[in-house]
């Protein structure tokens, strides 16, 4: 989809947060885990949110902010996490995304791409 002209490519499917990837100085985000979606899967409690901003000329501007997506405890209501799991949810994401070239900085509560 880059190669096509997409300034981003957003996934979800496997409902499991993955890694960020720079491409062509263009965001791909394979999969942004689960929102609301039910599931038994204890790998699927955490889900991201991304804050895009598409600017002419030069790279996406990308805010990442973790999510708990965990029914049993937000009821179907994402809620942003903070503080100790939000940092620990953004250095997990850090590392799946050091190797696909996404340096992503982390900034308290949220993660900044580029």
């Amino acid at each position: 989809a880059v190669d096509a002209g997409a300034d981003a490519v957003i996934g979800h499917h496997p409902h499991v947060a993955q890694g960020l990837e720079v491409y062509k100085k263009k965001v791909i985000a394979y999969s942004l885990g689960n929102f609301v979606f039910g599931t038994r899967n204890p790998n699927a409690d955490e889900g991201l949110l991304l804050r895009l901003t598409l600017r002419p000329r030069r790279p996406p501007a990308v805010e990442i902010f973790p999510l708990s997506v965990d029914n049993e405890e937000v009821h179907f209501q994402p809620r942003l996490l903070k503080g100790k799991a939000a940092k620990e949810s953004l250095l997990r994401l850090k590392t799946l995304s050091k190797p696909l070239g996404a340096p992503l900085r982390i900034k308290t509560d949220r993660a900044l791409l580029p």
